[in-house]
């Protein structure tokens, strides 16, 4: 579960597409990364070693990356086995203030393309917002800007209660990222706003977690 100033919230993820990972260690019942990334390998594994071996070191990687300002990690590791990405969750207070999706959607990214923004139907949220564009790789690289070639990009953007929900994926393969695409916009339909204490004692009751 997480929280911004304003609104509760809980995410639903889908099991068969995204793994969420843990923002440090250590984490609930894991000491360290190693026994996270053998653990959900098992898991999501369990008959091919040799696939399994690779999907551990990719868990591995994934749980090395934690950019400063990103409340969640969502690894998009579909059962098929057919691909791997990355999503970063930032979740803001926007009290006070007007928020523009796709401003937001648009905001700071320097394109090599036009940026495609497109909005959806959000049962959620109302309206959510993706934007599609390709950007240089230096821009999310190294200080020293040693990162070469171009990224796809891809940001889904909604807000409610004064609360901007915004997920972000930068990845070479634009493959992946096309599958992605939809998916994004579906966990958007798996965040259970929680505007009152009982919901936030529902919510956390059905984890078997202590509400403070």
């Amino acid at each position: 579960m997480g929280a911004s100033a304003v609104i509760d919230y809980v995410i639903d993820l889908d099991d068969d597409l995204w793994i969420g990972v843990p923002p440090g260690f250590p984490y609930l019942a894991w000491e360290d990364a190693a026994g996270w990334a053998a653990e959900i390998s098992v898991a999501a594994v369990p008959d091919d070693l040799e696939r399994r071996g690779r999907f551990e070191e990719a868990a591995m990687g994934v749980a090395s990356v934690h950019p400063p300002g990103v409340d969640h990690v969502l690894w998009y590791a579909p059962a098929d086995g057919s691909t791997m990405g990355v999503a970063f969750l930032t979740v803001v207070d926007a009290a006070g203030e007007t928020v523009d999706l796709a401003a937001v959607a648009e905001s700071g990214i320097d394109s090599a393309t036009p940026v495609q923004t497109a909005s959806h139907p959000s049962a959620r949220f109302g309206t959510v917002v993706q934007s599609a564009a390709t950007i240089r790789l230096a821009d999310v690289g190294d200080e020293g800007g040693a990162a070469a070639g171009v990224a796809g990009s891809i940001r889904t953007v909604a807000a409610a209660d004064e609360t901007v929900f915004m997920l972000n994926s930068v990845d070479e393969d634009l493959a992946t990222l096309a599958l992605m695409q939809p998916a994004m916009l579906e966990l958007f339909e798996r965040i259970e706003l929680l505007p009152t204490r009982a919901d936030v004692e529902r919510a956390v009751t059905a984890l078997g977690s202590p509400v403070d």
